[in-house]
C-alpha cells in the first residue's frame, strides 16, 4: 500500500467550487458517469455488452434493490419507495425487476450479523472501521466477510473468472458491474468504512479487535446514530456540491479523474488499500465533534456539537470533492485493469 497522490488542486477548485445540495442518486450517477470517461476501448464495450447501458446509470442499482421486501409469505417482491425511485425506473422493467429480486434473494440471508435488519445485501454497502485505527485490517470491529470491501472483492473475482468467495451470491458479469459501479462510490465515501464508537459517557472509545465482545450501544452505525438537525452525521456526508451534473461533466473534472494515479499492486488488493485511504478521511469527519445523549429525538442517538460548524462543512467539502473524483477514475480503473 502506499500514500495517496493527491489530485492537483486548482484542477478540483474549478470543477467543484459550489454550495451543499441533497445527494440522493446524483452523487453516485456522477462517479458513474466521471467513469464513463475513463473506460478504455475494451472496457466499454464489456459495459456495453454485459449491462447495456453506461456506468452511470448503473450506479444506483444497488441502491434500488434494497427496495425489495421479503412479505409476510415470505416472497420477495419490488416495492420501491416514490420518495427515492426516480433513479430506479430504467430497471424497473419486467426482466429488471426479476433482476433485482433475484439478487436480493440470494443475498438476503447467507450471513450471520447483528446488524442485519433487511438483508445481507444491505450490509455489502460499508464497514465500521474504529477510527483509532489507521488502515483497513479484517481483524478490526467493524468488519466482516460481507462488508464493503468483502463486497468488492467478490464482484472483482466474478468479472475475473474466479470462484465467488462465500457468502456472496453474484449471477453473472452483468450483476458485478452493477454492484461495483455503486460500491466503489461508498467506498470513498468516509462514513461507509470508518465509524466513532463512544462509551457510555458519550466519549470516543476503541472497542477492540473483531474478536473481542463490546456494547452494541457504542455502535453510532456510521454517524446514523449522531443526530444533526433534524438529520444525522451520515447523511450531512452523503451531501455533494450542487454544481455536480452527471450528464454534463465539466472538462476539470474528467481532466481531475484522468490525473488520479493507478494503484500499485494487485487487482485483487485495491480495495483494501483504498478503505485504508477511506478510514484516514473518516477521522477528519469526526475530528472536534462532540455527542451527547441529551436532547436526542431518538431513543439510542447522540446529539452532535460542532466548535465550528462552517469550518467543518468547509472541510467536509473539500474531502468529498477529491473523493467523488477519485472513486470515479479509480471504478474505471479497475474495468480497465480488467479490459485493457
Amino acid at each position: 500500500m502506499r500514500a495517496r497522490t493527491t489530485v492537483p488542486a486548482a484542477l478540483i477548485a474549478i470543477a467543484l467550487a459550489a454550495p451543499a445540495a441533497a445527494y440522493g442518486p446524483k452523487g453516485h450517477q456522477t462517479i458513474g458517469a466521471i467513469a464513463d470517461t475513463q473506460l478504455s476501448k475494451a472496457a466499454k464495450a464489456a459495459v456495453a455488452k454485459n449491462l447495456g447501458y453506461t456506468l452511470r446509470t448503473a450506479a444506483t442499482w444497488a441502491d434500488c434493490v434494497k427496495d425489495v421486501e421479503k412479505n409476510d409469505k415470505g416472497q420477495f417482491v419490488y416495492a420501491p419507495d416514490p420518495r427515492f425511485s426516480a433513479s430506479c425506473k430504467v430497471f424497473a422493467t419486467t426482466v429488471g425487476k426479476a433482476r433485482m429480486v433475484s439478487y436480493a434473494r440470494r443475498n438476503w440471508d447467507n450471513c450471520v450479523d447483528p446488524a442485519m435488519t433487511k438483508g445481507c445485501h444491505a450490509l455489502y454497502h460499508f464497514a465500521d472501521v474504529p477510527i483509532q485505527q489507521d488502515h483497513y485490517d479484517r481483524t478490526f470491529t467493524g468488519t466482516s466477510d460481507h462488508d464493503i470491501v468483502s463486497a468488492i472483492d467478490a464482484a472483482i473475482a466474478k468479472l475475473q473468472g474466479h470462484e465467488v468467495p462465500k457468502p456472496f451470491s453474484i449471477k453473472d458479469k452483468a450483476e458485478a458491474m452493477l454492484m461495483l459501479a455503486h460500491l466503489v462510490g461508498d467506498l470513498h465515501q468516509p462514513l461507509h468504512v470508518g465509524a466513532i464508537y463512544l462509551d457510555a459517557h458519550d466519549a470516543p472509545a476503541d472497542p477492540g479487535p473483531v474478536t473481542t465482545p463490546h456494547d452494541a450501544a457504542m455502535d453510532t452505525r456510521g454517524g446514523n446514530e449522531l443526530e444533526v438537525g433534524s438529520s444525522n452525521l451520515h447523511a450531512d456526508w452523503d451531501g455533494v456540491a450542487s454544481a455536480w451534473d452527471p450528464l454534463h461533466l465539466s472538462k476539470a473534472t474528467i481532466a481531475a479523474a484522468k490525473a488520479v494515479p493507478a494503484t500499485a499492486g494487485a487487482l485483487d488488493a485495491w480495495p483494501q488499500a483504498w478503505a485504508s485511504e477511506t478510514v484516514k478521511a473518516s477521522q477528519l469527519a469526526y475530528a472536534g465533534l462532540t455527542y451527547s445523549h441529551a436532547g436526542a429525538k431518538k431513543a439510542g442517538d447522540r446529539v452532535t456539537a460542532f466548535p465550528d460548524r462552517s469550518a467543518y462543512l468547509k472541510q467536509k467539502a473539500s474531502v468529498q470533492q477529491q473523493e467523488m473524483v477519485t472513486a470515479g477514475a479509480r471504478l474505471a480503473q479497475i474495468f480497465n485493469a480488467i479490459w485493457p
